[in-house]
């Protein structure tokens, strides 16, 4: 979810079908990436410190990928198969930069997790993966976000683990038909003590995606 963009992804709720709402989601743009990276830099910065710890741990559930209208994910989530929707999209600015987030949802339809990348040169070539708090970064340094949700509740925020090389690679780009093909290794870590129950950490590797960049 990308904080209060979260809204224009989250499928209409139904357990006979999960769908995009197509009309909203053109309010997905660089500033609301900005907000999730900002906020996302503000969690980081106020730790919870009077957290009781609990004893009872959680694991990462499987949930669903939802409908891949407009691209996909696929991935090792440290030792599942992770399999997700995909929505992607050339930056406002048209400098040659693009973005994707990716979700999962369950059976009613709501919003459990989310995964985004963001800027990502529009062009082949592999590039780092970061955590800059606050600033976002054009020179090729990419950031990176997955956080747990229970729809429009944050649960947990993860982000990139700098003693990691933490890389994603577009591999391919046809400027015609608009489709990005590309893979991703990222070793994610909590932003603060609010991830428990659920682990400290999380891999993704193996990761796949391509999505036809929408305008």
């Amino acid at each position: 979810m990308f904080f209060e963009a979260h809204e224009s992804l989250n499928p209409t709720h139904s357990r006979d079908k999960m769908s995009w709402n197509v009309a909203a989601i053109p309010q997905l743009n660089r500033s609301a990436m900005k907000i999730r990276f900002l906020i996302s830099a503000l969690i980081l910065l106020s730790a919870a410190s009077g957290c009781k710890k609990d004893d009872e741990s959680r694991q990462f559930q499987n949930w669903l990928p939802g409908p891949m209208t407009f691209g996909k994910i696929t991935a090792m989530r440290d030792s599942d198969v992770w399999k997700a929707s995909c929505y992607a999209a050339e930056s406002k600015a048209g400098d040659g930069f693009f973005y994707f987030i990716a979700g999962t949802w369950d059976e009613d339809g709501a919003a459990k997790e989310e995964i985004g990348i963001e800027p990502i040169p529009l062009k082949t070539g592999q590039f780092p993966v970061k955590y800059k708090p606050v600033a976002l970064s054009l020179d090729g340094r990419c950031l990176a976000t997955f956080a747990l949700l229970d729809d429009d509740l944050i649960l947990a925020t993860y982000l990139p683990d700098s003693s990691f090389v933490n890389y994603v690679e577009v591999t391919e780009y046809d400027s015609l038909t608009r489709v990005v093909k590309g893979i991703f290794d990222i070793h994610f870590t909590a932003a603060n003590e609010a991830y428990k129950p659920w682990p400290k950490t999380v891999h993704f590797s193996n990761g796949a995606f391509e999505a036809t960049l929408q305008d």
